[in-house]
């Protein structure tokens, strides 16, 4: 990897764990990517390559096989989770427009079910526990104060999740 030519700080991969699995194409080595200065962000890959789209199961798979390499040196939850988020925008180079929640920006802000308590780190607890199964609501509005105003893409007309926050971006869905 020493003379490789994509372990740029200009260069950006796109880690698509569970095909690269599912293929036998290999490991990538994410870690060392990034501490390389490589923009690594996280893909689902194609459905004849993986079988779902579920970016929560990549983020999973992601950590997990890079914990089985690196032990204590892996990456963590939240470095998993910009790979999901920002680091995808980066990649395509609109991460001024969109790829974090800031006003401003284009954001989904999506309402996730948590069935494991207690919860110590949000974070991590969507990346190693989270899948696409969990999804209670998904907002696309966001005003001035960053709150969900409403939204014409929830997946169900009443939240079945407590708070406010679930509530809000779908009393305007029904």
């Amino acid at each position: 990897m020493a003379d490789d030519p994509v372990r740029t700080p200009q260069s950006h991969v796109v880690h698509c764990p569970e095909s690269n699995m599912k293929l036998g194409s290999g490991q990538c080595r994410i870690r060392a990517l990034v501490h390389a200065g490589v923009n690594v962000a996280l893909g689902t890959d194609g459905a004849a390559s993986n079988d779902d789209h579920d970016l929560f199961g990549e983020m999973r798979t992601a950590v997990l096989l890079d914990r089985l390499g690196g032990g204590g040196a892996a990456l963590d939850a939240h470095e998993i989770l910009a790979m999901a988020t920002i680091n995808g925008a980066r990649a395509l180079g609109i991460e001024d427009t969109t790829g974090s929640l800031a006003v401003g920006k284009a954001a989904d802000i999506v309402a996730v079910r948590v069935l494991n308590e207690p919860v110590y780190d949000p974070i991590a607890t969507l990346v190693y526990v989270g899948t696409n199964r969990y999804v209670e609501c998904v907002s696309r509005r966001l005003t001035s104060t960053s709150h969900a105003t409403g939204t014409d893409y929830c997946i169900w007309p009443e939240c079945r999740m407590c708070g406010w926050q679930a509530r809000s971006c779908c009393e305007t869905a029904s």
